[in-house]
């Protein structure tokens, strides 16, 4: 009996909620998810219900995963997961795509279980790579790019063009405005 499939209590909660949820146990299945993660993942509706967490989790993090679990349910704190690190989910059809998990421990009915809160982020890695692109551009252009504030013509920012033609660095400038220069 699974207590999160035969309950609709569990999926009128989680399918309000805009995160990917997924509950393991601690033989590291998937005993419930909700739609937007089975989605995320690639999957029907309850289609990540009964998988190993592996199956969803990069080949290369399986061993390292494996113990950070273990110590994590003897811990029993929630947490978010992999500070600073680049995450990544496995769909069904092998594509990996980054995310962020939040971790939350708890007990039912004597069982252990952690439940993680999962966000797709792959637009936001499009963003940081699309706004990176642009500043080096700007920043290792040769042609003077200068950005400042309309109202106080105080300088904002300027490329390393600017500068080198100036003879200020960053921060000098930015005390300035276009009028001093």
């Amino acid at each position: 009996m699974n207590i999160f499939q035969d309950s609709d209590i569990f999926k009128i909660l989680s399918e309000g909620i805009s995160e990917g949820i997924l509950i393991v146990n601690e033989q590291q299945t998937i005993v419930a998810s909700n739609d937007k993660a089975n989605t995320m993942f690639g999957y029907p509706s309850e289609g990540l219900n009964q998988k190993h967490i592996s199956s969803i989790i990069p080949k290369k993090s399986h061993t390292v995963h494996k113990k950070h679990f273990q110590e994590f349910v003897k811990k029993k704190e929630k947490r978010a997961m992999g500070q600073g690190l680049d995450l990544f989910g496995i769909k069904k059809d092998n594509t990996n795509f980054p995310l962020e998990i939040g971790l939350n421990p708890f007990k039912l009915l004597q069982k252990q279980y952690v439940m993680a809160l999962v966000v797709d982020i792959t637009e936001r890695k499009k963003a940081e790579q699309a706004i990176n692109h642009w500043f080096q551009i700007f920043n290792e252009s040769l042609n003077e790019i200068y950005v400042f504030d309309a109202n106080s013509f105080l300088f904002i920012n300027v490329n390393r063009g600017a500068q080198l033609n100036l003879g200020y660095d960053i921060d000098e400038l930015q005390q300035k405005s276009i009028l001093d220069v």
